[in-house]
């Protein structure tokens, strides 16, 4: 059996009098997917934060390939290879689905400018993969949530992570929508 990727060991986290997390553990090894699994206020989201670097654990530990490690920003999670796609999605809705895809991202250039058409060639295959059907020159405005969505899951994967992490993917999506997540 490979080595976790991920170990969370006896994380808590308090706001003010309430506390969120208690003394939760997690691993998480290549190739497998879970679910955090809880009641409203369970401290899901919570965990998610800290490990994406926007709220910091009170006690516990983090272990990225072995290594403890602190994830201070969100910045620190995506260098140790993880992406979150959160409730609020990540989207500016006067931009194409190809900008969309690549914020954050760094991009191919050519004396200082970006290479819009070799990023279209890289991305492509990866956006279509993941059933992305607009164009990638198309604004994203009118786009459904699914298929923004989709362009975060894309853009995860245009950065190569290797944790993705998903807050309440299907609380916004229809039951077909939510069957074509699964199947990606």
């Amino acid at each position: 059996m490979a080595p976790p990727f991920l170990v969370v060991r006896n994380i808590s986290k308090a706001f003010g009098g309430a506390q969120a997390l208690r003394g939760a553990s997690l691993d998480v090894v290549a190739g497998e997917v879970h679910g955090l699994v809880g009641a409203n206020g369970a401290g899901k989201s919570t965990m998610i934060r800290i490990l994406a670097g926007l709220n910091h654990p009170d006690k516990g530990s983090i272990e990225i390939d072995g290594q403890t490690v602190g994830i201070e920003t969100a910045h620190r999670a995506t260098e140790f290879g993880m992406s979150f796609i959160h409730q609020e999605l990540a989207f500016v809705p006067g931009m194409t689905v190809l900008q969309n895809i690549m914020l954050g991202v760094p991009k191919r250039s050519r004396f200082g400018l970006t290479d819009w058409a070799a990023v279209a060639r890289d991305v492509e295959p990866i956006a279509r993969r993941v059933g992305i059907t607009a164009p990638l020159n198309a604004n994203v405005k009118g786009l459904s949530t699914a298929e923004n969505w989709l362009i975060n899951i894309c853009r995860a994967l245009v950065r190569k992570s290797r944790l993705i992490v998903m807050d309440e993917p299907t609380a916004s999506l229809s039951a077909a929508e939510s069957e074509k997540l699964f199947l990606i």
